[in-house]
């Protein structure tokens, strides 16, 4: 511990997250301690982190329990020890309970009036198993069953008898079971705010983060802070006779004036008049334009350089000088350009500061274009297309598609708003309500062609796939093989009048079908205006592939 007062605050917390926090998971992973084993340990760790070790003692900021969160929640990324022993053990017997407890459609049991044979209710279970066998059905209240060959019947599903009987995870994307999602399912949460994620942006250092994160939860020692403590102390600031307050070191003092005043007139920015610097902090980001930009990380570097400035004029003797402050800032903003770490997105709408800057924001993407023609199937079959968005991904989300002759007319189309979806989900929908349709109209010779890989991945390796879309896959592979219908993936975003009956009405409450006739009136106003046939595309010709 001697030398660990040589290290930042960034550095002993990448410490903690990497090495000390990973010991006692891993030996602990059999083992449950008691809630004062770790809660001891956990204390231990916020003392190392604020430099309290040994003979040298240090004033604790914060409780390790208010920082155990992800980032975007105030938090520094760590979790608690209780709730990761407790994902862990999850994992530990998830196996052997869910071979236990579906190994059998039934359980046996001699209690009070001899042998009882019950159904798998796991919802309803109570007392005559004990506490020991309650606990771990709650856990598998999470865990959904893609049906194979049917082994495991007590819910009405598609079977598919070339596939096995698999649980799937339901916290997780693709069914599987990982510690990550089992511990944020038991650990408690708080709101989420867009604030404290962009603190933790890749620009600035770990150390700096945590700095803008004591700021904004007023946990910085300035001397109106300490006094606060009950510690006496004369205040004085270090570039003026006034008072030293967060807001007057940070926000109004003279000297730091100037450093906002010279980067508002760079970014056309008006100061707002406020001494909360959440608040002020906050005006900045919302003239930004997209994720990470300038005017984000401008204010946490002009607020950790003026800190700087201020232990060294407190500290070593240094007058207060705000050119410093703008020269560190300009060589840290260089020193990013040079690494290459930011692009011009970075700087959308503020091309000329960056210009001064010596910031190389005029470098293109090459992007290939080619032609994409829609093709008729051929003589006795049907093409269909389907398409799926999401909008926020999670969202609203609708599917639709469109099915053509031999000739290019169309036979039917459909179109349906599905609610709070994936783009995944949407993709998988529209095909498997696409097929339901084929099947109803007794239409078998089909050509499909849908624009996601993804999809095409998921047919072929269902077990993959999220625990909500094992049904409708489980019913695609199932009509894929019994017609034998070819599958193909489409570059581009389907045909364009499809794109437009998906968009058209936003949010229809029942599914829609059109005819023929119908779907001519519906499309008719769009012809003049578009070609259908041909469209052009971004493309990476890499992720053509076919099913």
């Amino acid at each position: 511990m001697g030398k660990s007062s040589l290290l930042s605050h960034g550095g002993r917390l990448q410490l903690i997250k990497s090495v000390l926090t990973a010991m006692p998971t891993y030996l602990l992973q059999t083992l449950k301690p008691p809630k004062y084993i770790t809660e001891r340990i956990e204390r231990l760790f916020n003392k190392f982190f604020w430099g309290s070790f040994g003979e040298q003692k240090k004033m604790i900021w914060s409780s390790w329990e208010s920082v155990c969160f992800p980032t975007e929640e105030g938090g520094f990324g760590v979790r608690k020890l209780d709730d990761v022993i407790e994902a862990f053990h999850t994992n530990s017997g998830g196996d052997s309970e869910i071979n236990n407890l579906f190994g059998h459609t039934s359980f046996s049991t001699n209690i009070a009036e001899g042998p009882t044979r019950w159904w798998l209710n796991l919802p309803t279970m109570h007392q005559p198993t004990g506490k020991d066998f309650v606990a771990p059905v709650k856990k598998l209240s999470l865990i959904f069953w893609s049906i194979g060959k049917g082994e495991v019947s007590f819910c009405q599903v598609p079977f598919d008898d070339e596939r096995t009987d698999l649980p799937h995870w339901k916290l997780s994307g693709d069914g599987t079971f990982t510690i990550k999602s089992t511990w944020n399912s038991f650990r408690q949460a708080r709101t989420a705010l867009q604030l404290f994620k962009e603190i933790w942006c890749p620009f600035v250092t770990p150390t700096m983060s945590i700095f803008l994160w004591r700021l904004l939860n007023d946990k910085i020692p300035v001397d109106q802070k300490i006094q606060s403590k009950g510690i006496q102390l004369a205040s004085k600031c270090t570039c003026c006779n006034n008072i030293e307050t967060l807001s007057h070191v940070f926000l109004d003092g003279p000297e730091i004036s100037k450093v906002w005043e010279f980067f508002a007139r760079k970014l056309n920015v008006i100061l707002p008049s406020t001494k909360n610097i959440t608040l002020f902090f906050s005006y900045w980001r919302f003239s930004s334009i997209g994720k990470n930009h300038i005017r984000t990380i401008l204010p946490m570097l002009i607020l950790w350089f003026c800190w700087l400035e201020r232990n060294d004029s407190k500290h070593r003797g240094l007058k207060f000088n705000s050119d410093r402050i703008i020269w560190k800032v300009h060589q840290f903003i260089q020193t990013i350009g040079r690494t290459k770490a930011a692009s011009s997105v970075n700087w959308r709408g503020d091309s000329n500061l960056a210009y001064c800057m010596g910031f190389p924001t005029c470098v293109k993407r090459k992007t290939n274009l080619m032609t994409v023609k829609w093709y008729k199937p051929d003589r006795g079959w049907i093409k269909i297309n389907t398409d799926g968005a999401s909008k926020g991904n999670p969202g609203p989300a609708g599917a639709g598609g469109i099915a053509r002759d031999e000739k290019g007319m169309p036979i039917f189309a459909f179109y349906e708003f599905i609610g709070e979806a994936t783009n995944m989900y949407a993709e998988v929908y529209g095909l498997f309500k696409a097929l339901q349709i084929c099947q109803t109209e007794n239409i078998h010779r089909l050509w499909i062609e849908v624009d996601a890989v993804n999809l095409i991945r998921l047919i072929k390796e269902p077990s993959k796939g999220h625990w909500s879309l094992q049904n409708m896959l489980s019913y695609i592979n199932l009509f894929l093989r019994k017609w034998n219908s070819g599958l193909h993936i489409f570059i581009g975003k389907g045909t364009r009048r499809q794109i437009i009956l998906l968009t058209w009405h936003a949010q229809p409450n029942h599914p829609k079908l059109f005819g023929e006739m119908s779907f001519r009136v519906i499309s008719r106003a769009f012809l003049n205006v578009i070609d259908w046939k041909f469209h052009t595309y971004e493309l990476n010709e890499s992720n053509f592939e076919a099913f």
